[in-house]
């Protein structure tokens, strides 16, 4: 009896050895199957889900040695777990963006190998000046926020181009890890290239502003004039915020209201943060689920209030929006590499006349925008009343912009 008691002993022992690996790879392979479900790359489906079992069992072992089914407790939460984050099936196909109304969407194949769409303004009677190109915000955003700004300088007889940089609006995707300030920089002196003239002009709006003046840090000699408009700021690590902004608006600045934020882009930015791969960020949650998830979930609305003043937010909010895409897997990563890559002393070296326009309901601080100001050794910088941070869509200040060209535009 004794020696039949040992033997089941031994048995017990033997099954709760096995048990454990063999619920491991039953985890490991669930995992993998969810994995391969939402991801392209099978091979990271495959390490995401041992990694995942490995650390259940870690987390299983050290906090509940106690617990007398571990197993069974730990496969249920993990199935579950795994089943709400990557089994959620996200759509796919933005609505594709119409043309603005007369206007053609044209490409640029350039030597980076980017492909941007651009839409073109020509004036009646051209005056003669460096043609001028447009960069939107964002990261991420959409030239579709210009189109009013180059329509009044085309009938002011200035030749302008509007282009969504890339991966943005009618431009194509390039892979997650090339987004970023040197591939913008590049791509804007290849469009210069292709245009085929020795000088631009660069307008840039928000971001826009922050890479018009990093393009100029590089190829200062190629531009003609610059123009930054409500431009971020340029060496700061932090977006900074105007203090008591909202006493001058009409809603919550700064950041694009949305309306729900799905657990695969959760999951994505927290890898990010952890150092994750651009690519493997990717895998988890695509470009084309970036745009379509901030298409289906920007209030625009809330969105418009914190880029106007009080009173002054149109009826009709943002009539360009319909021509808008954005990317979010864009603005992770370049926004990232902002970061990393400006630094204000490379501001003094530039010797293009700079025009810095801030409205006083901005929500970027004045300090970020008077940087610009101190560094720039030939720049002005006007104070606008009764604008915010959207300054193209209240009608530009076009005055300013036309006189500043006539007199340092070649």
């Amino acid at each position: 009896m004794g020696k039949t008691k040992n033997v089941m002993k031994i048995v017990l022992a033997v099954l709760r050895w096995i048990t454990v690996p063999l619920f491991t790879l039953l985890l490991t392979v669930i995992a993998i199957i969810l994995f391969t479900r939402g991801l392209e790359s099978f091979a990271l489906s495959v390490i995401c889900g041992v990694s995942i079992s490995a650390i259940i069992w870690g987390t299983i072992y050290i906090f509940y040695k106690k617990v007398k089914n571990p197993v069974i407790t730990g496969m249920s939460i993990v199935t579950l777990l795994l089943v709400i984050l990557f089994a959620e099936r996200l759509d796919e196909n933005p609505t594709p963006k119409p043309a603005p109304e007369g206007k053609v969407i044209e490409y640029w194949k350039l030597s980076t190998g980017s492909r941007l769409g651009y839409v073109k303004y020509l004036p009646e009677t051209d005056n003669g000046k460096a043609p001028i190109l447009y960069m939107h915000g964002g990261p991420g955003a959409s030239t579709a926020f210009g189109f009013n700004l180059a329509k009044l300088l085309a009938e002011s007889g200035y030749t302008v181009y509007t282009f969504d940089q890339a991966g943005v609006g009618y431009s194509d995707n390039i892979p997650a890890k090339e987004y970023g300030m040197i591939r913008s920089i590049e791509d804007i002196e290849a469009i210069r290239e292709t245009i085929g003239v020795p000088k631009i002009t660069i307008i840039g709006h928000s971001f826009g502003g922050v890479l018009a003046a990093a393009y100029m840090t590089k190829y200062d000699k190629n531009v003609d004039a610059a123009i930054l408009m409500a431009p971020g700021g340029y060496g700061n690590k932090e977006i900074l915020l105007a203090p008591n902004i909202t006493d001058l608006q009409d809603g919550t600045p700064g950041k694009p209201a949305l309306k729900s934020m799905p657990i695969r882009l959760v999951c994505a930015m927290v890898l990010n943060s952890l150092g994750a791969t651009p690519s493997v960020v990717e895998d988890i949650f695509s470009q084309q689920q970036a745009k379509k998830y901030v298409e289906d979930n920007l209030d625009l609305d809330r969105f418009a209030r914190g880029c106007y003043c009080i009173g002054k937010t149109p009826k009709e909010v943002h009539p360009y929006m319909k021509y808008i895409n954005m990317n979010l897997i864009v603005n992770i990563f370049t926004t990232e590499s902002m970061r990393n890559y400006t630094n204000q002393e490379d501001l003094t070296k530039i010797e293009t006349p700079v025009l810095i326009l801030r409205g006083e309901c901005d929500y970027i601080s004045v300090e970020a925008v008077n940087n610009y100001h101190k560094k720039l050794p030939d720049s002005r910088l006007v104070h606008l009343k009764g604008f915010g941070h959207d300054i193209m869509q209240e009608g530009a200040p076009l005055n300013n912009i036309i006189e500043f060209l006539n007199t340092e535009s070649l």
